[in-house]
Formats: structure tokens, sequence, C-alpha cells
């Protein structure tokens, strides 16, 4: 299979109502490795948090307000399973502002090589949404 490989699939998109386009198998990869890295991120902080919330708090940050945490998290990998170029955007940028605030309040780097494969995952299904859009756009002219 190479990039260039196009598959059929369906919009969900409200806004453009198109119903049928052609997507690059490349884009809708990034897209889907974007999601399932919100899932698995989602699922981690829940599990955190329910440990936190039994009194086994291991980084000092978690409570239960960590909940929230968790359904912005996965309300997000939803987004970006709809190929919302919002949800991608603020996921990314979510993700670089709760590093920047563990970072200061632990004062370490923590997550170390996790960390940079969610920032790619995370960017690369920003990119892969907007060029979701520029596709369906482009085969509508």
């Amino acid at each position: 299979m190479s990039i260039e490989q196009t598959v059929s699939t369906l919009s969900t998109d409200s806004k453009t109502k198109t119903t049928q386009s052609e997507v690059s198998v490349e884009i809708l990869r990034k897209i889907k490795c974007g999601w399932i890295a919100g899932i698995i991120s989602g699922s981690v902080t829940l599990i955190f948090t329910v440990l936190a919330m039994r009194g086994n708090d291991v980084t000092g940050l978690m409570s239960s307000w960590s909940l929230l945490d968790v359904i912005l998290i996965y309300s997000l990998a939803f987004g970006i399973y709809k190929k919302s170029r919002f949800a991608s955007t603020v996921m990314f940028l979510y993700f670089i502002i709760s590093k920047i605030i563990m970072f200061a309040a632990m004062q370490k780097f923590t997550g170390g090589i996790f960390t940079l494969i969610f920032l790619y995952l995370y960017f690369q299904a920003m990119v892969g949404t907007y060029q979701f859009h520029e596709q369906l756009k482009e085969s509508k002219a």
C-alpha cells in the first residue's frame, strides 16, 4: 500500500454535508493514531485518579478533580475520532500546557519518551484533521 492510495470514506461533517469523498490512507492513519492516543492518555489518567482517590497518589498532583481532566481528554479524543480540527488542536495544546504545569509543580520532566510519543501523535492528528478537511474542500470544488 502506498501513501498515495486512497479509500472511499463516509464523512459525518455537518458543516459541509459531504456524504462521500476520497481521503488518503495516510491522513486517516494520522487521525486514528491521535484518537487512540487520547483513549490511552485518558485511561492512564483515570487509573492514576482512582489510585489518588484511594490514597495512593503516586504523583502528588492527582485528586478527584482530575476526573474533569479525564472527561476532557475522552471528549477531545472523541472529537478527533469525528475528525474535528478544533478538538485535535485543543488536545495538542492541552497536552503541552499540562506538561508545563506538571514540570512547574514537580520541578522535573516527567513522562520521558512517552511524552514525546504522545506529543508527536497529537501533532500528527492535528495535521491530519486539517489535511482531511482540505481534501474534502478540494473534492467539492
